[in-house]
């Protein structure tokens, strides 16, 4: 690792477990808490309950996004400073067209022969 990611990491490392987990809990709250509300409440008050928490999520959650992004990206810049010293598996094929040719080409060379034999 460079100079930088052993002076840095772990602070780098912690804000971007606190942004995961604050995005996931976001996430969670809205799916468990509020979907078991609107079988309770009225749909008058849950419209001025979600108008209140998107409008307070709007506030800090491109924060939250903008600094999990920024802080995967220096973690893995810390592990690998020359991209193209990244491991083969684990570089993003260009538009997808690596994946999407491997698995269109399992899809069409695979036979199921037992599906044929009836």
């Amino acid at each position: 690792m460079s100079a930088f990611s052993n002076e840095y990491y772990l602070v780098i490392q912690t804000i971007h477990l606190l942004s995961a987990v604050t995005f996931g809990g976001v996430v969670i709250f809205e799916v468990l808490i509020l979907e078991s509300l609107h079988k309770r409440l009225s749909s008058k008050v849950m419209m001025e309950i979600e108008a209140g928490i998107i409008e307070r999520a709007r506030t800090f959650m491109p924060v939250v996004i903008v600094l999990l992004y920024a802080t995967g990206v220096l973690m893995l810049r810390a592990h690998f400073p020359n991209l193209s010293t990244m491991p083969k598996q684990l570089r993003a094929p260009v538009a997808g067209q690596d994946c999407a040719r491997r698995h269109c080409s399992r899809l069409l060379h695979h036979r199921d022969d037992a599906a044929f034999s009836e």
